[in-house]
């Protein structure tokens, strides 16, 4: 015997954009800032601020 329950519905599946909001998400998208910034600071020869970004990005990690 089957049920059909017209009420029940599927919900649409997330897209991936919807994914970025969860809180550990959040800490990695940081620390890859985090590692970019340091990398750009590195290239201009900023060594004390790209050592504090690789701090952060290894603490958002």
């Amino acid at each position: 015997m089957t049920t059909d329950n017209p009420t029940s519905r599927e919900l649409p599946p997330k897209s991936i954009v919807s994914f970025i909001w969860d809180i550990p998400n959040i800490c990695s998208l940081a620390g890859l800032g985090c590692s970019l910034l340091a990398i750009y600071f590195i290239i201009l020869g900023v060594y004390p601020a790209a050592m504090i970004g690789m701090i952060w990005a290894v603490a958002f990690d």
